[in-house]
């Protein structure tokens, strides 16, 4: 359950998933539970309060999860969100950075590929240097690679 919270925490955060999927996806674990974690309860309730609200009662949802799969899993979410809008790129180059200063890696061989999508982006996307359409193709292909590796 807390892996699939954190998925929907930054899913929300990042725009890849909708505040009404997961809203649906609080409630149905309430329902399902006996005794379910007051953080779903309380994602659940704060939806009128917005994406942040739901976030952070998501973000207290207690349990382990496998944090390498879980990356592996927002990988493929940022794919999906880019192949869908180009223009996403700028916003995942900047989670990768983040990802990366966290030590959120799908595996040891894409950490250093993360650091360097935002600058190469932003640069490219300012006109200084670089192919903004490349460089998007090249962050796709590194995030379909990282999405489906194991570690």
């Amino acid at each position: 359950m807390k892996e699939q919270a954190e998925f929907y925490r930054v899913g929300l955060l990042l725009g890849s998933v909708k505040l009404a999927d997961v809203i649906a996806w609080c409630d149905s674990v309430i329902m399902a539970e006996a005794s379910p974690d007051i953080n779903i309860i309380e994602a659940s309730v704060s939806g009128s309060k917005g994406i942040n609200a739901v976030a952070d009662a998501l973000s207290q949802v207690k349990g382990e999860f496998d944090k390498r799969a879980l990356t592996r899993r927002i990988f493929r979410s940022m794919f999906d969100l880019v192949s869908q809008d180009r223009k996403q790129a700028p916003k995942v180059a900047g989670w990768l950075y983040h990802m990366a200063t966290d030590n959120d890696v799908p595996n040891d061989e894409a950490e250093p590929e993360m650091w360097c999508f935002w600058d190469a982006i932003d640069l490219a996307v300012d006109g200084i240097y670089g192919d903004e359409e490349k460089l998007v193709d090249e962050m796709l292909q590194f995030l379909k690679t990282h999405s489906e590796s194991v570690s």
